[in-house]
């Protein structure tokens, strides 16, 4: 009877490739077939679930919006700057009416999904982007 150091499988310990033999074929097919069927599958288990699937696209979406009512501001806010002559202040409050118009309209046919004519949405949206620029 060899040693237990004499026991090794090949590939394992010393570095060498696996040696297949005829009733390996079944076990590479098998491999094979759960790696085909593993494509386009997210590794993230959490994301599997249709809710939380959701929820990321929610999340990537806002944050799109996000930046693009921010480039609005900046491109608005710079152009009136150059053309109209406008001083910093002006121009900021009317680059600022530009992102948010373009921020609620965003989130809400991109983010959330709701039709625009909701006055009370859009004055509270409004009141707290004021606040938040206030804050800052």
């Amino acid at each position: 009877m060899p040693s237990n150091s004499a026991v090794l499988e090949p590939g394992l310990a010393d570095n060498t490739p696996p040696v297949y033999v005829r009733g390996d074929e079944d076990a590479r097919r098998l491999r094979r077939e759960s790696l085909h069927r593993l494509r386009g599958v997210s590794f993230i288990p959490a994301i599997d679930s249709p809710r939380l699937r959701g929820l990321a696209r929610q999340v990537i979406v806002f944050g799109g919006v996000g930046v693009t009512a921010t480039l609005v501001h900046l491109f608005v806010a710079l152009s009136i700057r150059r053309y109209w002559r406008l001083d910093p202040l002006g121009a900021n409050m009317i680059a600022l009416l530009c992102a948010v118009l373009v921020s609620y309209a965003g989130h809400a046919l991109l983010t959330f999904r709701v039709q625009l004519a909701r006055r009370k949405q859009f004055v509270r949206f409004v009141v707290i982007s004021i606040g938040g620029l206030g804050l800052s």
